[in-house]
């Protein structure tokens, strides 16, 4: 990550998702609430939340321009995708959700590029995910 040193986010994209997850808490003091049976105070989740947001910059600045779906690669995902594109039972022609297609086709591509990546990695360290035993009862069926 080093390489492609991500800046410390924006004040407004920061307070932004700060403000997301306020409001995720509908009832007053809930919010106070769940800070303090976390241990975690305003000052470390703001920095938490700066973390995640230059993380993500980091993936967008590294992975984006290799992710973009080529137009056969739009059609394929709008074909093979309908349900994600079906209002009242119809699919939506492809002219008319092009932007979310290609958006939607891009999240899919970064995401395998990204898994692909962290798998690469993983292998280079000599990390291996540990192997969840089987369960008795699944050794049953």
């Amino acid at each position: 990550m080093e390489r492609y040193s991500a800046p410390d986010p924006e004040r407004a994209p920061l307070d932004r998702r700060l403000a997301e997850i306020r409001m995720a808490f509908p009832k007053p003091g809930e919010f106070s609430g769940a800070l303090a049976r976390t241990a975690m105070s305003e000052e470390r989740l703001r920095s938490f939340v700066a973390d995640n947001l230059r993380i993500e910059s980091y993936l967008v600045q590294r992975f984006d321009a290799a992710a973009q779906p080529t137009p056969d690669e739009v059609q394929r995902y709008h074909r093979d995708h309908p349900e994600e594109f079906t209002s009242a039972g119809r699919v939506a022609a492809l002219e008319d959700v092009q932007t979310a297609v290609v958006q939607k086709a891009l999240a899919a591509r970064r995401a395998a590029l990204i898994k692909d990546w962290l798998d690469r990695l993983r292998l280079r360290a000599g990390l291996t995910a540990p192997q969840v035993p089987k369960s008795p009862v699944s050794e049953l069926r």
